[in-house]
């Protein structure tokens, strides 16, 4: 549409220009065509420009809590840690580590679900083939009862926000004997 008012302006241009007194051709054609399509060509750059612009605007609003969500990744798994760290046995026996339990798990349920409204994923490949695009693979264990390739074990978890990898996961991977 706004090619089509481009050269609405070029056509009107061109008219403008042709019109001479005697109806003589004040621009030679050679030249007027030469300068139409460089209008055009600046036409259809500045609309690559818009898209482009536009684009950034997008990437920034999606992207734009990278850096503290990475910073945050930290503080989820800490409570992960924290709550594995608690022995679920002793949780009826010792009112004190049953509050403090509690504590985590809501602590850590209100942080995913922050993560959540910004499409931030925790990625956990526990027995999924191993992906190098969002693992990191540190080890290959020999084993037989698991599939060649497979993650066998995550030693860190990975994160991504919206399609973009923030923090890989750190796996240990299963090789054939």
């Amino acid at each position: 549409m706004e090619n089509q008012d481009a050269e609405e302006v070029v056509q009107q241009d061109e008219n403008e220009a042709i019109k001479a007194p005697n109806n003589e051709k004040q621009v030679p054609e050679e030249e007027h065509n030469k300068l139409k399509n460089q209008l055009m060509m600046v036409a259809a750059d500045f609309e690559n420009f818009k898209k482009r612009a536009a684009k950034e605007k997008e990437d920034d609003a999606r992207y734009n809590i990278s850096k503290f969500a990475r910073d945050m990744i930290e503080v989820l798994e800490n409570l992960y840690r924290a709550e594995s760290s608690i022995n679920t046995e002793e949780l009826e026996s010792n009112n004190t580590l049953k509050q403090i339990f509690t504590g985590v798990e809501l602590t850590k349920k209100s942080l995913i679900d922050v993560f959540e409204k910004y499409n931030i994923k925790r990625i956990d490949p526990i027995d999924q083939p191993f992906n190098p695009d969002y693992h990191q693979a540190i080890a290959h264990v020999p084993s037989t009862t698991h599939e060649d390739g497979s993650v066998i074990q995550v030693i860190q978890a990975g994160y991504v926000i919206h399609d973009r990898l923030l923090r890989p996961a750190l796996v240990a991977v299963a090789k054939k004997e």
